[in-house]
C-alpha cells in the first residue's frame, strides 16, 4: 500500500468509505445495509492490507458507531478517521443553533467512534458555512486547541467554491469529486490552486456512486439520453482493460497520488480495488483511449442532479 504524507498525517492511498456500514448507499447497490459479519470482515481485511484511512459521517446512519466498535481492537495501529459534521436541519437557523448543533455533532462523533480526538472533521454544509464562517470556525478551532480535532476540512462540489473556502486558512483539507467523466476541478484549475496553497486533496466519487457499474439495460430512465454514449465508451474500455474498475480507478491513479475514497460491499471488491492500487495500468494504455472519453453533461455525472424517479 502506498501512503501520502501531509504534515503529521500518514494516509493510505486507499481510503475506505464507510457510508455503506450505516445506510444503503450508491446507485448500483442492490443490497441492504452491510451486516456485522460482513463489516467486520471488510475492516479486518482493510487493516491487514495496510489501509489506515477511514471516511465516515454523522449522517451515515450508525456508521460511526459501527466503525468505532470494530476499530476499538486496533488501538495500537496508526489509524486516521475522517468524519463530517451532522447536517443542520433547523429551519430557524441562527448563530446560537448552529453553534449548539456543531458542538453536539462533535461530541457525538467522539463518543460513537470511541476516540479521544477526531483526526479530520469536514464541514459538509459548505453553503451554510459560507453564511456563518465565524461560528463554524469558532467552535472547530476551540475543539482543535483542546486537542479534540487535528485537522479541519471541507467537502465541496463545485470548483468556484474553492476560492471562497481558501479565504479561511484554518481549512487544511479539501474533499472533492473527481472521475474520468467529471473533471471540473481539474479543468477549472481548481486542483492546481489547491496544490499551490499546499492543501491536502482527498478525491471521492471515482465510480460516480456506482453508476459506471450499472448494466446499461438496467439504467434508470433518467439516463436514457446518455445510454448510447456510455455503451460506445464502455466498448472502448473493454478493448484495453480487464475491468471498469481497472479503467476508472487506474485513470485517477495515473494522474494523482492523493488519497481516494472508495466504498466496498464485499471483501472480493476490496481485493480487486487493492490490486489496482498496487499495480495500476500504465499511462501509455490510457493514452490510447483518452480521445474516446465522451463529454457528458453534469446532469448525468453529478449525483446531486439525478432525478431517478423520472
Amino acid at each position: 500500500m502506498n501512503y501520502y504524507f501531509y504534515k503529521d498525517l500518514k494516509l493510505s492511498a486507499f481510503c475506505l468509505g464507510c457510508a455503506q456500514f450505516g445506510q444503503k448507499y450508491g446507485i448500483s447497490n442492490k443490497n441492504a445495509i452491510l451486516n456485522e459479519s460482513e463489516t467486520k470482515s471488510i475492516i479486518k481485511r482493510t487493516i491487514d492490507s495496510g489501509i489506515n484511512f477511514f471516511d465516515t459521517a454523522a449522517d451515515y446512519g450508525n456508521s460511526e458507531e459501527i466503525l468505532g466498535k470494530f476499530l476499538a481492537s486496533y488501538k495500537n495501529k496508526d489509524l486516521v478517521i475522517a468524519t463530517k459534521i451532522k447536517y443542520i436541519k433547523d429551519k430557524f437557523i441562527n448563530s446560537k443553533t448552529i453553534k449548539k448543533e456543531i458542538q453536539s455533532s462533535l461530541e457525538s462523533s467522539l463518543k460513537k467512534l470511541q476516540r479521544d480526538y477526531l483526526d479530520i472533521v469536514y464541514i459538509h454544509q459548505y453553503l451554510l458555512f459560507f453564511s456563518f464562517p465565524e461560528i463554524f470556525l469558532e467552535v472547530l478551532n476551540n475543539y482543535k486547541k483542546k486537542g479534540f480535532i487535528r485537522y479541519i476540512g471541507i467537502s465541496l462540489y463545485e470548483p468556484y467554491e474553492i476560492n471562497k473556502a481558501l479565504e479561511y486558512d484554518e481549512i487544511d483539507i479539501f474533499q472533492i469529486p473527481y472521475n474520468v467523466l467529471n473533471r471540473d476541478f481539474e479543468e477549472s484549475n481548481g486542483i492546481n490552486l489547491l496544490k499551490q496553497k499546499e492543501k491536502l486533496i482527498i478525491l471521492r466519487n471515482i465510480f460516480s456512486q456506482g453508476l459506471f457499474f450499472l448494466s446499461l439495460n438496467n439504467l434508470p430512465k433518467y439516463f436514457k439520453p446518455v445510454q448510447k454514449t456510455l455503451k460506445t465508451f464502455y466498448k472502448e474500455i473493454k478493448k484495453k482493460f480487464n475491468s471498469k474498475e481497472e479503467f476508472f480507478l487506474g485513470y485517477v491513479l495515473n494522474k494523482y497520488r492523493w488519497p481516494i475514497i472508495l466504498g466496498v460491499y464485499f471483501v472480493s471488491q476490496l481485493k480487486k480495488n487493492l490490486s489496482i492500487f498496487d499495480s495500476p495500468p500504465s499511462k501509455e494504455i490510457f493514452k490510447k483511449v483518452e480521445s474516446k472519453i465522451p463529454n457528458i453533461s453534469k446532469a448525468y455525472t453529478d449525483p446531486r442532479n439525478w432525478f431517478l424517479n423520472k
